[in-house]
């Protein structure tokens, strides 16, 4: 792969700065740069978590006073990126549920992968909604609902939704029944 340098898109002169304008509000970094360099070292360092996890516990109780600290009061003032990632890997990063961990053998969820940082990191790149439009991440749901119809056997008449985890499945798939019966018991063709 070539250098992250080469590949950049051509920025306009206004944002080659890294400034905007003083009546602008904004926000993008200040310094596209240094949110670079930041986000660079973020990412290196979640590699580093996932290719270390065999030389920690699986899991570790959150500290007393780690647990004051993230349910302290609403800030007042903004904070460099740079600050929030630090805070990140120092509080909360080394308390994760274990899931990634390969003797981990709790809950449904499973462990981490390189992929997977890279692909959560491009889905927040994108902030994608796919609930319609026409925008590449809905071709993608819509071939991953395919393929899981194929992988399991479904009919070809099913429809699905990819949801983000098992707890938004939990609220969509037992309010499903509901509905459908609230709809169903208003269909002329289904009342009594």
């Amino acid at each position: 792969m070539r250098s992250n340098k080469a590949s950049r898109p051509v920025r306009n002169s206004a944002s080659l700065n890294g400034k905007h304008s003083p009546a602008e509000r904004s926000l993008d970094p200040n310094d596209w740069e240094q949110a670079r360099a930041v986000a660079h070292e973020a990412l290196d360092h979640a590699l580093d978590f996932l290719q270390s996890v065999r030389d920690r516990p699986v899991w570790r109780p959150v500290p007393e006073a780690v647990r004051k600290k993230l349910l302290e009061a609403l800030p007042a003032d903004t904070q460099e990126l740079e600050t929030t990632v630090l805070e990140f890997e120092k509080l909360i990063l080394p308390y994760a549920s274990g899931n990634v961990h390969p003797r981990f053998f709790g809950w449904v969820h499973g462990t981490g992968t390189v992929a997977g940082v890279l692909a959560e990191m491009f889905a927040a790149t994108m902030n994608s909604n796919c609930g319609g439009r026409e925008h590449g991440a809905v071709y993608v749901e819509r071939a991953v609902v395919e393929w899981c119809k194929q992988a399991f056997g479904f009919p070809k008449k099913a429809s699905g939704v990819l949801v983000s985890g098992t707890s938004s499945w939990a609220l969509t798939g037992n309010s499903w029944p509901t509905r459908r019966k609230k709809v169903m018991n208003r269909s002329p063709r289904h009342s009594n």
